[in-house]
Order: C-alpha cells, then structure tokens, then sequence
C-alpha cells in the first residue's frame, strides 16, 4: 500500500511527450494516493522543455519543474530527485513517456511487500539481440561481483526514499540503479522482484548501446569489484562508496 510517492521524470529534450507523460503520471498515480508529486527535471534541454515544464507546474498542482543548465544524466537527476523527495516512496518515471502503464501498475500494486520492488523484463524478445546479449552479461557480471541474485537492475524500481539516502551513490550514468540496489540489499534492505512485460521493440538505436555508457558501466563494474574484495560480507558493504 502507498501512502505517498514522488515520482522524478527526467526530461532531456521531450518537448513532444513531456505532457502526456505527465498526465500518465497522474492518472496512474490518482488510484493508488492522493499524496504524491511529480518532479520535473529538465536536464539542460535546448528545445521547448523547460517552457513545458513550467507551464505544467504552474497549471498542476504538485507539478514541480526543476532546471539543469546542463545534462546531469539519468544517475545525476535521480541523485537531485532523492535530495528534493517529500514523500515515502520514490519512482522514476523518464519524460520521454515509453513506460508502459501496465508495467508501472504491476510495480505500484506490490507496494509495501518490500522495501524495494524490483521489475524484470519477462518477455525479452521484443529486444534487438544485441540489447538482449549485453543486458544478461550485465547482470551475470553484476551477480558475481556483488554476491546479489537479480534478474534485472535497470528497471522502473520503487523504493522507499528514507533507504535511499542511506546511499552514497556515485554512478551518473547507465549502472546507477545497480549501484543502489546492491548497497541496499548488501545492507539489508527486503526487495520483492516482479515480473513486468514490455510495451514496444525497442529501437536499435537505444541509448544503453551508447559508448559513454560502456565507459561508465565499466568504471562501476570496476568499483564493484573493488568493494567485494575489499569487503566479502555482505553487512560490510553499507553505502557502496
């Protein structure tokens, strides 16, 4: 059950689905609470963003728009979102609106079981064979180095915000939620993983392809191997610095 949540929607150059990601949001979010804000995060956009994200704020209430003058990435936004959060659960729900709501419900509806309710693609065959490949090595790798036995971490994850800022996270870019979700559950924290279906192939141009995303997974797989050697309990490894 959700008492209250905050949803943090980056927004890098959305100016055509800003809107109706917001208006998604609450519709999804009216069954569940009447608690709840939506922090808009434009994170350096050069189109139309911002102007949207304003007059959206200012039009809805609990609408907040929150400017970058430069990208921050999706780890950074999360970071600034957490630091802002009002409310006790915290989910992200990225501007350019391809959640599906069905997936965000099935995540919404097992709130409470857990601390962390943790999706993971059932039907991956809508992935390009590449973005399949990559994503299980990402996972087997992540599984052996930090001793967890997830399915996926870098899905729409819900957590409660007070665990969260228990987490000194430092991954900006594509590997931040992994991060998180090994120093919690390595912590202590209870997670539930819930299988989600998604809503669309994805385009072979998807951004977990991009190099600078390499490059950053490699820097946290790196760390990551670091904490494990350094510390082999589980209880030792509190905020994953």
């Amino acid at each position: 059950m959700i008492h209250s949540v905050t949803v943090v929607m980056p927004a890098l150059n959305e100016e055509r689905n800003l809107e109706t990601a917001v208006e998604n949001a609450v519709n999804l979010l009216t069954p569940y609470t009447s608690d709840w804000e939506i922090l808009i995060f434009n994170d350096g956009s050069t189109d139309r963003t911002g102007e949207i994200a304003d007059r959206l704020a200012a039009s809805l209430p609990n609408v907040f728009a929150i400017h970058h003058e430069r990208s921050l990435n999706l780890g950074g936004v999360y970071r600034a979102g957490i630091a802002r959060a009002k409310k006790e659960y915290l989910i992200m729900l990225p501007g350019d609106n391809e959640n599906g709501s069905d997936t965000v419900r099935r995540i919404l509806d097992r709130a409470g079981e857990a601390e962390i309710i943790v999706p993971y693609v059932v039907n991956t065959g809508v992935r390009p064979w590449g973005r399949r490949t990559l994503s299980a090595a990402f996972v087997a790798l992540i599984n052996l180095l930090s001793g967890c036995q997830l399915r996926y971490y870098n899905g729409t994850v819900l957590h409660k915000t007070d665990r969260l800022r228990s987490v000194d996270f430092k991954t900006n870019g594509f590997g931040y939620q992994a991060e998180i979700l090994v120093a919690l559950i390595r912590s202590g924290s209870t997670y539930l993983e819930v299988g989600v279906e998604l809503a669309q192939r994805e385009k072979l141009g998807s951004s977990a392809l991009r190099l600078r995303n390499f490059i950053q997974v490699a820097k946290f797989l790196t760390l990551l191997f670091m904490q494990r050697w350094r510390f082999p309990q589980k209880s030792a490894l509190v905020n994953f610095r």
